[in-house]
């Protein structure tokens, strides 16, 4: 199979082809509405609703991603956070207590837009969209994946406890199902401490001679990263207590026998 990249068009193309596939995205992202007029700041591309009731505006791009396009998503979720009760109306499944999220989506973003978003203090998804062609049969494609953006690590402090580090989860079900996570790594005896006095908002578990495993905290969700047998590394994205049971605690047990055996 031999794929190429094909550029579509904003709107016509482009758009269809995001909204048919919102739940590769992300998972549970719905659909509300598309070219919704937000008053004067405009029209954004899609309007969606993530798996926990939290509003998403998207931002499409068909080239790459700049400052300007940063500055246009963000006037959108200014106005949805300034009228999100509104919105909510005739959108049941949006929670009005849940601040909204902004997903800017192109094929590439350039380095003014990297270098200014992680000092941003909003919750920022930038997800890479390739259309590809197989040359063989004409058959069209997406394919997307989410962008990591860099910490700004010179404009933040480091957190200098625990408590510090997980009051920086804004989401509350999120923050109370961390809580309760770390009460029961502690009640394997496993040693619990900010990484580098908190640097990045990261969580250390270590137990015996084993590599540690880590837990990053992010506003709404937190990352799971560990290595396993084979020295691959595990890095997961969770948002609650059941998927941490569901998806990373196997692992983090078979990591804590690991860890025994070396004490």
């Amino acid at each position: 199979m031999h794929l190429t990249r094909v550029r579509l068009h904003e709107v016509s193309e482009l758009e269809p082809r995001v909204i048919a596939s919102l739940e590769q995205i992300e998972e549970g992202l719905t659909l509300l509405d598309h070219q919704l007029t937000f008053g004067s700041s405009g029209r954004p591309d899609i309007l969606a609703v993530d798996a926990k009731g939290t509003l998403v505006v998207m931002e499409l791009k068909a080239d790459e991603a700049d400052f300007v396009a940063l500055d246009q998503g963000i006037r959108y979720l200014e106005w949805a956070s300034d009228n999100l009760g509104l919105l909510a109306r005739p959108f049941p499944a949006v929670k009005s207590d849940r601040p909204p999220r902004l997903f800017l989506v192109a094929p590439g973003f350039n380095e003014s837009l990297l270098r200014i978003v992680k000092y941003i203090e909003l919750e920022i998804v930038l997800i890479s969209a390739v259309c590809v062609r197989d040359t063989a049969s004409g058959a069209i494609g997406m394919l997307f994946e989410p962008v990591e953006i860099p910490g700004g690590v010179e404009a933040l402090p480091p957190f200098r406890s625990l408590d510090d580090i997980v009051d920086y989860i804004r989401d509350p079900s999120v923050k109370q199902d961390l809580i309760k996570i770390l009460t029961e790594i502690r009640s394997l005896g496993v040693n619990v401490q900010p990484w580098k006095g908190g640097k990045d908002q990261w969580i250390e578990c270590s137990f015996g001679n084993e590599e540690p495993v880590y837990l990053q905290v992010r506003q709404r969700y937190f990352n799971y990263e560990s290595y396993d047998e084979d020295g691959e590394a595990v890095s997961l994205r969770l948002y609650s207590h059941a998927e941490w049971e569901e998806k990373a605690k196997e692992d983090f047990l078979r990591w804590c026998g690991r860890a025994k055996v070396t004490t």
